[in-house]
C-alpha cells in the first residue's frame, strides 16, 4: 500500500504496486520507507590510534615513576657519595699517620661507597633524563661526578695508600740514612697517578657547567679545585723523588749550605742569615759538618759575586747584597741567593757546595709538628707551640744587653741542634713530616737550590725553589727587607689584596694594596731590638719606629699607572728582576701604625687568575684576591 496524491484534485489516493512500493504515471515521486530500521553500530578505532592511546599512556606512567626513582637514586648516590668524602679526610689524617693497614681498610669502604653511587647515576633512566634540554646537564655533571669519584677511589687513592707504605714504619729512613731506593719506588707510583689525575681534570673540565643546580655546581668547583691542589702535588713530588737520589749522594757525596734565617729582621728571601750549617749527604746517609753563627761567616765584599745580572746590581748592589752575609738574601729570587752564598762560601774556605737550603723557625715549628717537641737548652722543651717566640721575641727579653750577643747566638745554635737530632732520631715521622714541610715551602719559610741545573730547573718550578717564573701572566710577589737594622718584624702584620677591575684588548687593570701593620709595644722592648743603627744617636725617632724597604714584583710587562701611600701620591724605584718589573720604596711604621701603599698596574693577558706570593713573616700574611681566582 501507497499514499498517492491526485495533482488535478489536490486528494490523496492509494495505489498498489507490484512490491508494494508506490508508483505514478511515469513520473518518480518521494518514497519513504516504513520499515524499521536495524540498530546503528558503534565504529572500532584503527589499530594504529589504539597503540598511540596506549603508548602515551604508558609514557606517562614511566615518567612518573622514573622521576620518582631519579629522585630516589639521587639521593641515594648523594648519600653514598658524602660517606665516601667522610672517609676521604679520615683517609688523608690516616696516610699522614702512617697508619697504613686501617688506610686500606678505609679505601675499601670509600670504593664501595662510589662504586654504589656510580651504579646508581649509570641507570637508563639517567641516560634518558640526560637528554632534557636544561635539566639534563644537572643530570650528566651528576653522573660525570659519580663516575670521576669512582675513578680516584678505585684508580688514583690506591696509588697514595702505596706511597704512604713506601715512606712509613722505618721503610724510607732509618735514623740519619734516608732509603734511596724508597725513594725511587715513590718515585714510580707517582708518575703512575700524575697522568690519572690529569685525566680527571681533563673529563671534569668537560662536564656541563652552566645552567646546573646550585650544589652540583659547587661539587663540580669543589671536584676540580681539590683535585688540582692535588696534582700539582703529586707532579711537584714526582719530580721531587726524581732528583732527589743524586741530592742525597746516590753517584757521589753532596755539600749544602743550610741558612737558618730569622724573621724577626726579614729579608726578601725570608729572614737575616743568623746561624749557618753544611750538611753532606753520601749515599743517603746526612752528616752535620758544621754548625756557627753568622759572624764565623767571612765577607767577600767589596769584590762581587760574579755571574749576577745587571738587574740584580742595578736593584740590591748598593746594599752590598753580592759580597756581604747579612745582607747576601735580599732578593726574592732564591736561586740568586744560593749562587751567592755557594760563591762566597767556597771563596772563603775552599770548600765546594752543591745546593743551598734555608729554614727559618716556623719551618722548623713545622718540623716539629710531625716528630714532637725536642730537648731545647737546659733540659727546656722546644715545640710548634712556642719555637718561633722563643727564637724571635723571648730570647731578646732574656738577653737583653748588647754584650749578651754571644749567648743568644749560642741559644739559637742550640735550639738549631736540639731540632736537627730531633729530625734524624730513629723514630721514623716521614709520613708525617713530608706534608708539613710542604706547607712551610708553600709558605715560602722553606727554600732549596742545587747548583746541578738539572736538578735546580725542577726545582725552580716548584714551590720550594722560590723562584720567580719564567711563565706570563698575572703575579704579585711581596719581598719586605728591614732596613734599619732592627728586630721588630717579629710584630709586623702584612695583609694584601689584589683585585681584577677591568680588561682591556690583551691587558687588564688591577691594583695591588699593601697594609703594614706594626703591632710592636710602645714600650717595653729592649734597646737591642728596637735599636736603629741605620740613624745612631737620631733621638728624634719614634721608639720602636721600623723601617722597611717594600718591594713589589709583577708579571711580565707590566705596567705601573700610579702609586700612593696612605692616600698621598707617592714616587716609586723602578727595577727589574728576572724579567719582572719590581717597584720599591722605603716605608716606615711606627708601633701601633698601619701604613697602606697601593699600586695601580695593567697586567698582560685577560686570565683572571693569578699567583700571589706574600711574603714569610712570623705571623702569615692575609691574602685576598677579587674579581679573580688563585693561580
Amino acid at each position: 500500500m501507497s499514499l498517492e496524491t491526485d495533482p488535478a484534485e489536490g486528494t490523496t489516493a492509494y495505489a498498489d504496486g507490484p512490491d508494494g512500493i508506490a508508483s505514478g504515471d511515469g513520473h518518480d515521486t518521494p518514497r519513504v520507507d516504513l520499515r524499521p530500521s536495524k540498530p546503528a553500530r558503534r565504529k572500532r578505532p584503527s589499530r594504529r590510534r589504539f597503540w598511540l592511546r596506549r603508548t602515551v599512556v604508558l609514557t606517562v606512567l614511566l615518567a612518573f615513576v622514573g622521576t620518582g626513582w631519579l629522585a630516589v637514586s639521587a639521593v641515594l648516590a648523594r648519600a653514598a657519595l658524602l660517606r665516601a668524602q667522610t672517609g676521604t679526610v679520615a683517609l688523608r689524617a690516616e696516610l699522614q699517620r702512617g697508619e697504613t693497614a686501617s688506610a686500606s681498610t678505609r679505601l675499601a669502604s670509600i670504593r664501595k661507597d662510589t662504586r654504589r653511587a656510580r651504579g646508581l647515576t649509570s641507570a637508563p633512566v639517567w641516560k634518558l633524563a640526560g637528554f632534557l634540554p636544561r635539566a639534563g646537564a644537572t643530570v650528566r655533571t651528576v653522573r660525570g661526578l659519580a663516575s670521576e669519584a669512582d675513578f680516584l677511589a678505585s684508580q688514583v687513592l690506591p696509588h697514595f695508600v702505596a706511597i704512604a707504605a713506601t715512606s712509613s714504619g722505618g721503610a724510607l729512613r732509618n735514623g740519619d740514612t734516608i732509603n734511596i731506593a724508597a725513594l725511587r719506588a715513590m718515585h714510580v707510583e707517582l708518575a703512575a697517578v700524575t697522568p690519572q689525575l690529569a685525566a680527571v681534570l681533563r673529563r671534569t673540565s668537560a662536564l656541563p657547567g652552566g645552567s646546573l643546580l646550585t650544589p652540583v655546581a659547587i661539587a663540580r668547583q669543589r671536584l676540580l679545585a681539590e683535585t688540582t691542589s692535588l696534582a700539582r702535588t703529586a707532579t711537584q713530588f714526582r719530580d721531587a723523588t726524581a732528583i732527589a737520589p743524586a741530592m742525597l749522594g746516590a753517584d757521589g757525596p753532596r755539600r749544602y749550605f743550610v741558612a737558618l734565617q730569622t724573621n724577626a729582621e726579614l729579608r726578601g728571601s725570608g729572614g737575616l742569615l743568623g746561624a749557618y750549617a753544611i750538611v753532606e749527604a753520601d749515599a743517603g746517609r746526612l752528616r752535620l759538618k758544621a754548625l756557627g753563627a753568622n759572624k764565623e761567616l767571612r765577607d767577600t765584599y767589596p769584590q762581587p759575586t760574579q755571574g749576577l745580572t745587571p738587574d740584580f746590581a742595578a736593584q740590591y748592589e748598593r746594599f752590598g747584597a753580592d759580597g756581604f752575609w747579612l745582607n747576601s738574601n735580599m732578593s726574592a729570587h732564591f736561586p740568586t741567593v744560593s749562587a751567592i752564598w755557594s760563591s762566597m762560601y767556597e771563596r772563603t774556605t775552599g770548600i765546594h757546595i752543591d745546593g743551598s737550603i734555608a729554614v727559618d723557625p716556623v719551618a722548623l715549628g713545622q718540623i716539629l709538628k710531625a716528630t714532637g717537641p725536642a730537648a731545647g737548652p737546659g733540659g727546656e722543651q722546644v715545640g710548634a707551640d712556642n719555637i718561633v717566640a722563643l727564637s724571635e721575641q723571648q730570647i731578646y727579653a732574656r738577653y737583653p744587653a748588647f754584650a749578651q750577643d754571644g749567648v743568644r747566638n749560642s741559644l739559637q745554635l742550640e735550639i738549631a741542634r736540639a731540632v736537627y737530632d730531633r729530625l734524624l732520631a730513629p723514630i721514623s715521622h716521614d709520613v708525617g713530616l713530608l706534608p708539613q714541610l710542604g706547607a712551610a715551602a708553600g709558605s715560602g719559610h722553606v727554600r732549596m737550590a742545587s747548583n746541578h741545573a738539572d736538578e735546580e730547573a725542577v726545582l725552580a718550578r716548584s714551590s720550594v725553589g722560590g723562584a720567580l717564573p719564567e711563565t706570563d701572566g698575572a703575579y704579585l710577589q711581596v719581598a719586605l727587607n728591614n732596613a734599619g737594622g732592627t728586630k721588630l718584624d717579629y710584630y709586623l702584620r702584612p695583609a694584601i689584596r689584589y683585585a681584577f677591575e677591568a680588561a682591556h684588548a690583551g691587558s687588564q687593570d688591577v691594583s695591588v694594596t699593601l697594609q703594614l701593620r706594626s703591632d710592636a709595644p710602645k714600650v717595653g722592648l729592649p734597646a737591642y731590638v728596637v735599636v736603629r743603627p741605620d740613624q745612631p744617636g737620631n733621638s728624634s725617632l719614634v721608639p720602636g719606629q721600623n723601617r722597611i724597604f717594600v718591594s713589589v714584583y709583577a708579571g711580565r710587562g707590566a705596567v705601573l699607572r700610579a702609586a700612593s701611600l696612605d692616600g698621598a701620591a707617592v714616587q716609586l724605584e723602578a727595577g727589574t728582576e728576572q724579567g719582572h718589573p719590581v717597584w720599591s720604596a722605603f716605608v716606615t711604621v711606627d708601633p701601633g701604625q698601619e701604613r697602606t701603599l697601593v699600586l695601580a698596574l695593567t697586567e698582560r693577558g685577560t686570565d683572571q687568575h693569578v699567583t700571589v706570593v706574600a711574603p714569610p713573616t712570623a705571623t702569615p700574611a692575609i691574602v685576598r684576591i677579587e674579581g679573580g681566582l688563585a693561580r
